[in-house]
């Protein structure tokens, strides 16, 4: 229990850190260095969605890695059976997918440009982490079941091979 309590508090700073603390400083800097700003509401209805998209996408994925995987989203408690099913058949990364839509949905949805370089730098630090880190793991822990998916699934966007 004192586990899973630490795991979760970790999780809400982590994210917390990523999606709300960071991209508030980023816009404060934003104001303060008078760069360009906007509020348009089409623009920021947009926002909105992208915000949603990236939530669902993490929601739904975190559902599969619990109930295929028997796992979680958490590196601590990883799936342990390779999840392949759903959104998993045309993004082998669907939840940092999620991720970066949120972040771009921030940037359109406050209009602070500077939230779009946080947005582009989050993905930067994503691709270096999936291909160094998680992609190696995930080929010792699945073998040949990983290397068939890598081959069928894009990493990021797009249709089965």
């Amino acid at each position: 229990m004192r586990k899973a309590l630490g795991i979760g508090a970790m999780a809400v700073l982590l994210f917390g850190g990523v999606f709300g603390l960071i991209p508030a400083l980023v816009a404060s800097l934003n104001r303060s260095w008078a760069l360009p700003r906007w509020d348009a509401f089409p623009v920021q209805a947009l926002g909105f969605v992208f915000m949603t998209v990236g939530v669902f996408l993490y929601l739904y994925c975190a559902f599969l890695f619990m109930r295929r995987g028997r796992g979680t989203t958490s590196p601590v408690q990883p799936p342990k059976q390779l999840v392949t099913a759903g959104i998993f058949g045309y993004s082998r990364n669907p939840i940092y997918v999620g991720y970066v839509a949120f972040l771009l949905g921030e940037f359109l949805f406050f209009g602070q440009l500077l939230l779009l370089g946080y947005a582009v730098l989050v993905a930067l630090i994503i691709q270096a982490l999936v291909v160094q880190w998680e992609e190696p793991d995930l080929r010792r822990r699945f073998g040949a079941e990983y290397d068939a998916y890598m081959k069928r699934v894009p990493r990021w966007i797009g249709l089965p091979r």
